[in-house]
C-alpha cells in the first residue's frame, strides 16, 4: 500500500518556522496500528517523527544544544510548562501567562489595554488622573500643573505671577522685596517691616516712630502723643491745651486773645506790642527800663528789701510799719489810739526819785504788785517778811519789824509764866526796787 504522507527526518526539523501540519493526522496513523492491519515501515517513521516533534519542541533532541534562557521547563508531572522568575513580575495560571502587579506599587493592567500606570482616584470620569498630580495621555506621563506650577523641559518649577513680589531661582522660592519698599526678610524668621534707623540694640525701632512686637506693629507714643482704639493723638498734660477732632489749639484764660497767633489780651498798666509785653507806667513815679520796673524815689523813701520808708529822727519803720518811736522813760506813749503823755510813766519816774531802792512798806491789798515794787518773800534781795513761818519749839509765832543797826532776822520767846497779848494786823510788805 502507497502512503499518502512521508515525513523524513529532515522535515521534523523544529526549526522549520511553517505552522502548518506536518505528516498524517493521529487518526490516520491509527487506523494503520489497529488490529488486523499491517504497519509499513513508513508508518513506523511517521511514528517516531510525531514523537521527535514533542521532544524537540521541549529541547530534548540529541542535535539540539541546551538553552536556559527558553523561559521553558519539563516538568515530570505536568509536561512542558513556562518557566517563571519568583521576582520578574510574570504569573501563569490556568487562564494563561500575566504580568504580575504588586498592589502598592503604582501600576495595574486594563481589561485587554495592557499595563498602566494607577494613579491616586483615578477612574475614568477624569482620565485615570485623579488626584495624584499627574497625567496620563499617548504621549506618556507627566506632572499635570495646576496654579503657580510650570512644566517644561527643565522640569517641575513653581511658577511665579508676574509683578507679584514672588521670586524663583535655584536656591527656592522667596518673597521679593524691593530694597525702598519698608519691608525686609530677616534669616529664617520670616518677613518684617525695616523701620529706619532699627537694630538689636533698639528692639528694631530706630528712629521711625513705630515699634513691633509679638502683637503687631504700632506708633511709639513719645512725650505729648496718646495711641488707643482711636487711633494717634496729641496728649494734652493739663487744661491749658485743647484737643478735638478739629486739631489742637489752646485753651484761652485771662490775659490772652487770638489775633495773628496768640497774643497777650494787654489790660490797666500793660502794654502789647511787637517790642513784646511792658509794662505801661501813668506817670514818673514809675520807672521801666530794660532791667525792670522801679519806683522813682523821692523823699523819706528808700531801696531795702522792698520799697521802704527812710525812718528820720523819731519814727520807727518794721514789719509792722511806719510808727513814731517813744523815747523809753520819756513819759510819752504810742499806741493804736496815737501819741500821748504817759502819766503812769511819768508818776513811775517820780517816784523812783523820790522813794529810794529798798524802801519796804505794808501792802494792805490783794492786788496786782504796783510797778517798780517786789514782794518780800526772800527773793530779789527781800527779807522774807510775807512767808516766814518758823516756830522755834513755840506753840505760835508773830513776826514782827524792829528797828535794828544793821539789816538781820531774830526770835524772841517770854519767860515761862509770863503772859503777852499781841494784837496783830496781817498784811504783804512790798520793797522799792
Amino acid at each position: 500500500m502507497e502512503k499518502e504522507y512521508n515525513l523524513s527526518t529532515g522535515q521534523s526539523n523544529t526549526e522549520n518556522a511553517n505552522p502548518e501540519s506536518i505528516g498524517p493526522s493521529s487518526d490516520e496513523l491509527k487506523n494503520r496500528f489497529k488490529a488486523g492491519s499491517i504497519p509499513l515501515q513508513t508508518d513506523y517513521s511517521d511514528l517516531i517523527d510525531i514523537a521527535d516533534i514533542g521532544r524537540r519542541a521541549v529541547g530534548k533532541a540529541p542535535d539540539q544544544t541546551n538553552n536556559p534562557n527558553s523561559a521553558l521547563e519539563l516538568d515530570n508531572s505536568s509536561g512542558l510548562k513556562v518557566k517563571t522568575n519568583p521576582t520578574g513580575g510574570i504569573s501563569v495560571d490556568s487562564s494563561g501567562i500575566a504580568v504580575k502587579c504588586w498592589p502598592s506599587g503604582g501600576i495595574t493592567v486594563t481589561d485587554g489595554s495592557g499595563l498602566y500606570l494607577k494613579l491616586v482616584g483615578g477612574n475614568s470620569g477624569n482620565g485615570w488622573s485623579g488626584v495624584s498630580g499627574l497625567g496620563l495621555g499617548s504621549d506618556g506621563v507627566k506632572v499635570k500643573a495646576g496654579n503657580g506650577i510650570n512644566v517644561d523641559g527643565s522640569g517641575v518649577s513653581v511658577k511665579a505671577k508676574a509683578n507679584s513680589a514672588i521670586a524663583v531661582d535655584n536656591e527656592g522660592v522667596a518673597v521679593k522685596c524691593w530694597d525702598n519698599g519698608g519691608i525686609t526678610v530677616t534669616d529664617g524668621s520670616g518677613l518684617y517691616l525695616k523701620l529706619a534707623g532699627g537694630n538689636s540694640g533698639n528692639s528694631w525701632s530706630g528712629v521711625s516712630g513705630l515699634s513691633l512686637g509679638s502683637d503687631g506693629v504700632k506708633v511709639k507714643a513719645g512725650n505729648g502723643i496718646n495711641v488707643d482704639s482711636n487711633g494717634v493723638a496729641v496728649k494734652a498734660k493739663d487744661n491749658t491745651i485743647n484737643v478735638d477732632p478739629t486739631g489742637i489749639s489752646v485753651r484761652l484764660g485771662w490775659g490772652i486773645k487770638i489775633g495773628d497767633g496768640l497774643d497777650v489780651k494787654a489790660g490797666n498798666g500793660i502794654t502789647a506790642d511787637w517790642n513784646g509785653v511792658s509794662v505801661k507806667s501813668k506817670d514818673n513815679t514809675i520807672s521801666v527800663d530794660p532791667t525792670g520796673i522801679s519806683v522813682n524815689l523821692g523823699w523819706g523813701v528808700k531801696v531795702g528789701g522792698g520799697l521802704d520808708v527812710k525812718a528820720s529822727n523819731g519814727i520807727n519803720v518794721d514789719s509792722s510799719g511806719v510808727s513814731v518811736k517813744a523815747k523809753a522813760g520819756s513819759g510819752i506813749k504810742v499806741d493804736s489810739d496815737g501819741v500821748s503823755i504817759d502819766i503812769q510813766s511819768i508818776a513811775s519816774a517820780l517816784a523812783d526819785l523820790i522813794i529810794p531802792s529798798g524802801t519796804i512798806v505794808p501792802f494792805y491789798s490783794n492786788g496786782s504788785l504796783p510797778n517798780g515794787w517786789v514782794w518780800c518773800d526772800g527773793n530779789n534781795g527781800t527779807p522774807n517778811l510775807n512767808n516766814y513761818h518758823e516756830k522755834y519749839d513755840s506753840d505760835g509765832y508773830v513776826n514782827i519789824i524792829s528797828g535794828f543797826s544793821s539789816i538781820t532776822t531774830e526770835h524772841w520767846q517770854l519767860g515761862y509764866g509770863t503772859h503777852l497779848n499781841i494784837n496783830t494786823f496781817f498784811m504783804k510788805y512790798i520793797m522799792k526796787k
